[in-house]
């Protein structure tokens, strides 16, 4: 760390930037160096006998299966590991990882395949955590395909499986046979209506439809080439139960699987699992079932029945004295690595059968872990007939303990003994040193021949001799084995030797002539064409020349075409619903992308719909009247420049409003406002050097005189109140021009919002029929796919509801008949019930369901639609059309506003008789009429109007907290525009209060220029006002928008989720209703078919 300081400190470093990472890069290095110092000292104690953790063992363990094989050899480690581990499974044996580590470490020998098993299986039987359960169950999983790959345990892996799923597709079976069973018992004594007769009937169906598919899978299968049982059991359900005759192709399957049987057992000495002809047991090796047989199968191998076994012991098959050591032989399953060479190959041994006669047999023993985790032997017998006969005697009292039949009617028919359990050395004197071929006795039977009975040995297992009674016969001269024989018309077999040595080869099950392609998997093939659903459901109908079997097969694959036909309808149901989906959803989103096009045009357009024309108009009264007054010499009156600039300004803005006007207003198609604009209907005051007079003209030329003139003042050096174009601003601006143009404004505007309005209402006119008319089409199609199905439903269900109850009779008979051969003989109790249900043809639930969803779609779209139109127009009508409206009311203010101001400087001027003629009424009756106007409109817009419509926080603020929105801002709207307006007022009044009371103009006149500051402040702090209010109105016309959009897309996120979770299920479900009920329908007509040929034969 010095070095690294010293390093740091030449580039630069700082420590703290340095020492952290190097010191963590440093620290790997030193863990390393641990921990293979660590696994030093643990491989130090591989050696020791007791390990002490199980961490340790592991390690031992993973160190030994790391060590090449030939040093395991060339070293003493293994016998070494194997005493460690055999302490270790004592001492850690209720934890699962020892068993795993046991196992990964005896896989390497072949030879400890069972003690294997045996760890497994205990392994399962500890209290595991999730995690253990896992890694036990990959642990069994990995076992499993180490053991398919060994010869000697193929067969059983495989055997293991295929029973498992045998006998869930045998139970499953079971079960759907009892319940159409059942049901057709309910439909033979009048217990059930249609209604419920169908619903259950369609729960029965989709468990024989899954029964069927487990059938074809089982098929499939390998080890199933070679299991003809499987293949019976299939034909007997889909002839039973789902009532198929054509089933040839099964049948020479079922004859394939038994050629392949026959030639495994030709061709292999093994004795296999699947072969039903075979006695097979499975043995307990659970301690509460210890020895216990708890499977049987074809016990009548050894004449006896599956009852006489079950639970019981499997020493009851066990000779004396074998049976003596037959719990030591269990007891010995646990030790550990233990081995056995019963778990090998093929043995030729002997039993007991139930008389209690030895039988000459070859059994294959196997261990097992089975489906629910527990340890079993396997034992499957084939009966091998040696030709001899033979007696096993007891080693102590050297008594016969057990006899074959022909040596016990030899010691009785021929020796004349009374029974067969003699002590036959003391009988004849024999010497019991027990020599291979030491003679008994010598006896010539009835029929001539000369038989011995000598001793013998056999070697169980090959590995264990034991000394037998063996039944001898002279033949040329030499002593063979042989039975007893006491006719001599009797072709004598040569006897064979007691034990034959033989192998288990591996075999495939599938023979080359099962390479080719399943005929039961392939899809019928059409050869002709397509007729319609009525014809094909006419043609299946029950007639009295359809009996036949051909005839029969006929319907049966007209019934296959209908149900094809039926399935691409239903394909299109779906596409109906989709088409819904789709079709719901373009349109409402064409609509918005169209509306709101449409609303953004109109939007800017009446935006500029702000009535600066009214408030133009008095500012030009306003300015001129100041800048006449400047020429004249009054104090307090804004400079020369300021009041050309303001002017100028006014004369741009007026002119640019007025043509913006007049370009839109004559594109309006409305005879009276074009006449209204055009025609000399208005009164203009002209003025001829001073010579006042009236003249008619139109809107237009009263907004050409009005420019002409401000233009002219702009470009004049002095004004006066004799020139003509101040007195035309000044008789005509405050007075008739003003209430000319605003009568003007209100019919503009009402026919813009109309004309608007039916420019967005246009792009419905086009939306609205189109969408109907193909709404209405999907309606027509849906009807015509929901009445084609109910008609074929119909059709199909019409002869069965004709059929005599004796049909359904006769199907349960053979359900009945199949179950008690098959499956259990006392499984099914019949009820002797009977009922007056009625069974007349319903629509199924589930077509009404899919109807009742149709038409819930139709009215969730009819009101998903209206809830976008009215969510839209109401953004329309209440928000942008009367947007201009509104602010024309603002404007209004603002003219009320500076027409007080104008006339309270004309009521103070009036009195010094400076203006050179009056074409008004006086101006303090024009003053209180616009202080009336202006409290109205006051508060019209800034209490009822706009705050009732829940102005955002800026305008709220704007108008009664701070009216200032500029650096300069007036005093009195610190307060907010509403105060400031009521100062306006208040100090107006006030002034014309003292204007009457005598006081002159150059005497208030700084009042007055106070009071006209506040106005031109108050001005633009309503043009401010009118800004945000056209900000608002975006605002919440963007927000209606987006609400319809979110509309739109939750509308169509519910229909597809609906369409994916019901709609589709319940489409499926209709086909899948008609598929099951056709099934049963060729059920009832092959029992009426066979019902109608029985009658035939019993009538004859």
């Amino acid at each position: 760390f010095g070095a690294i300081g010293v390093i740091s400190y030449l580039l630069d470093f700082e420590q703290s930037n340095v020492f952290g990472p190097l010191g963590l890069l440093l620290t790997f290095p030193i863990l390393l160096v641990l921990s293979k110092e660590h696994l030093k000292k643990l491989e130090a104690k591989v050696d020791q006998e007791e390990p002490s953790n199980i961490y340790q063992v592991e390690h031992c363990i993973r160190h030994y299966l790391n060590t090449e094989f030939s040093e395991r050899l060339q070293k003493s480690e293994s016998k070494k590991l194997d005493e460690m581990l055999k302490q270790a499974l004592k001492r850690y044996k209720s934890n699962p990882i020892i068993y795993i580590w046991l196992i990964n470490y005896l896989k390497q020998y072949e030879s400890d395949k069972d003690y294997i098993k045996q760890l497994l299986a205990a392994a399962y039987k500890l209290d595991l955590g999730l995690l253990s359960k896992v890694m036990v169950f990959h642990c069994e999983v990995d076992i499993g395909t180490w053991l398919s790959k060994n010869k000697e345990e193929k067969e059983m892996i495989e055997f293991i499986s295929i029973d498992a799923k045998t006998k869930q597709v045998l139970k499953l079976d079971q079960k759907v046979s009892m319940q159409l069973a059942e049901l057709l018992e309910k439909r033979e004594k009048k217990l059930v209506t249609f209604k419920n007769f169908t619903n259950e009937l369609f729960r029965i169906m989709r468990r024989i439809h899954k029964c069927e598919k487990n059938y074809r899978e089982l098929t499939k299968k390998d080890i199933c080439k070679a299991f003809p049982f499987i293949f019976e059991n299939f034909e007997g359900f889909l002839s039973c139960v789902l009532g198929k005759s054509n089933l040839a192709d099964l049948g020479s399957q079922r004859k394939q699987a038994e050629d392949n049987l026959k030639l495994r057992r030709r061709n292999n000495e093994d004795i296999l699992f699947i072969d039903r002809e075979n006695f097979f047991v499975k043995v307990s090796l659970e301690r509460h079932n210890l020895g216990k047989i708890v499977y049987c199968r074809n016990a009548n191998v050894l004449g006896f029945t599956q009852t006489d076994l079950m639970l019981e012991e499997y020493k009851k098959l066990v000779p004396e004295p074998l049976r003596r050591h037959h719990y030591r032989w269990y007891s010995r399953i646990e030790n550990y690595r233990h081995k056995h060479v019963l778990y090998k190959g093929i043995h030729s041994v002997f039993s007991l059968n139930r008389e209690g006669f030895l039988m000459t047999v070859d059994w294959k023993v196997r261990l097992c872990v089975d489906t629910d985790k527990k340890l079993y032997v396997l034992v499957t017998i084939k009966p091998n007939e040696k030709f001899v006969d033979f007696a096993l005697f007891d080693y102590e009292d050297y008594r016969v303990t057990a006899v074959t039949g022909g040596f016990k009617r030899f010691l009785i028919e021929e020796l004349g003994f009374a029974h067969e359990y003699q002590n036959l050395f003391e009988a004849y004197g024999v010497s019991k040193d027990m020599e291979d071929s030491q003679e008994v006795v010598r006896h010539t039977t009835v029929i001539g021949e000369v038989m011995s009975i000598r001793i013998d040995t056999v070697m169980i297992y090959g590995m264990h001799p034991l000394k037998i009674f063996g039944l001898y016969r002279l033949e040329k001269g030499e002593w063979v084995n042989s039975d007893y024989c006491s006719d001599p018309n009797v072709e004598r077999k040569k006897g064979r030797c007691l034990y034959e040595a033989k192998k288990v080869e591996s075999e495939s099950f599938v023979m080359e002539s099962m390479q080719g392609k399943s005929k039961i998997d392939e899809v019928y093939e059409e050869d002709e064409e397509a007729e319609t659903d009525r014809q094909l459901v006419e043609r299946t109908d029950f007639k009295e020349s359809s009996m036949g079997s051909s005839s029969w097969k006929d319907n049966e694959a007209d019934l296959e075409v209908l149900l094809d036909s039926m399935k691409r309808k239903a394909f299109m149901l779906r596409v109906v619903f989709l088409a819904m989906v789709v079709f719901s959803f373009g349109q409402l989103f064409v609509s918005y992308i169209m509306m709101n096009n449409d609303t953004s045009k109109i939007e800017a357009e009446l935006e500029n719909l702000k009535g600066e024309k009214l408030a133009s108009i008095m500012d030009a009264a306003i300015l001129t009247r100041n800048h006449q007054l400047g020429f004249s010499g009054y104090q307090n009156i804004y400079p020369e420049a300021e009041v050309k600039q303001h002017l100028q300004t006014v004369y741009d803005g007026f002119r640019a409003c007025s043509e913006a006007f007049f370009d839109d207003a004559l594109d309006i198609e409305s005879e009276y406002f074009n006449n209204l604009i055009t025609q000399r209907n208005m009164i203009w005051v002209s003025s001829d050097n001073g010579v006042v007079s009236e003249q008619r003209m139109g809107l237009m030329s009263i907004n050409q005189k009005i420019v002409q003139n401000l233009q002219s003042i702009v470009l004049s050096d002095s004004l006066s109140t004799t020139d003509d174009k101040f007195i035309e601003l000044y008789l005509n601006c405050p007075n008739t021009a003003l209430k000319q143009v605003n009568s003007t404004m209100l019919p503009y505007l009402d026919l813009k919002a109309k004309v608007s309005k039916v420019q967005i209402e246009k792009s419905l006119y086009y939306i609205l029929p189109s969408a109907a008319a193909l709404y209405f089409l999907v309606i027509l199609y849906f009807v015509w796919l929901v009445r084609n199905f109910e008609q074929v439903r119909k059709k199909l269900w019409e002869p069965v509801l004709k059929v005599p109850v004796i049909y359904f009779s006769e199907a349960k008979s053979l359900l009945l008949q199949r179950i008690q051969e098959s499956f259990d003989p006392d499984a099914f109790l019949e009820t002797k019930t009977k009922g007056e249900e009625a069974f007349n043809y319903q629509m199924h639930s589930t077509m009404k369901v899919l109807i009742g969803v149709f038409c819930s779609t139709l009215v969730l779209l009819g009101v998903g639609c209206f809830l976008f139109y009215i969510e839209f127009y109401k953004v329309v009508e209440h928000n942008i059309l009367e947007m201009p409206f509104k602010m024309n009311q603002v404007s209004l203010m603002m003219t009320e506003m500076k027409e007080v101001n104008f006339w309270l400087k004309e009521v103070s001027l009036e009195s010094q008789n400076t203006q050179s003629y009056r074409y008004f009424n006086s101006p303090e009756l024009e003053f209180d009429l616009a202080m009336q106007k202006l409290n109205y409109w006051k508060n019209y817009v800034l209490t009822e109007q706009f705050l009732k419509l829940n102005s955002d926080p800026k305008i709220k603020a704007l108008i009664f907290e701070n009216g200032c929105f500029e650096t300069e801002c007036n005093n009195y709207l610190h307060e907010g525009v509403y105060p400031g307006l009521n100062e306006f007022q208040r100090s107006a009044k006030d002034l014309k209060n003292q204007m009457l009371g005598g006081k002159q103009f150059s005497e208030l006149s700084r009042e007055l220029h106070t009071l006209e500051e506040l106005h031109w402040s108050l001005s633009s702090s309503l043009n401010h006002y009118l800004e945000l209010f056209v900000q608002n109105i975006h605002q919440e016309v963007e927000s209606a928008f987006s609400l319809v959009l979110a509309l739109i897309a939750t509308l169509t996120a519910f229909q597809v989720l609906f369409y994916i979770a019901f709609t589709h299920k319940k489409v499926t479900l209709c086909y899948k209703t008609l598929s099951n009920e056709s099934y049963f329908v060729l059920i009832v007509r092959r029992m009426s078919h066979d019902y109608r040929n029985y009658n035939r034969k019993i009538s004859n």
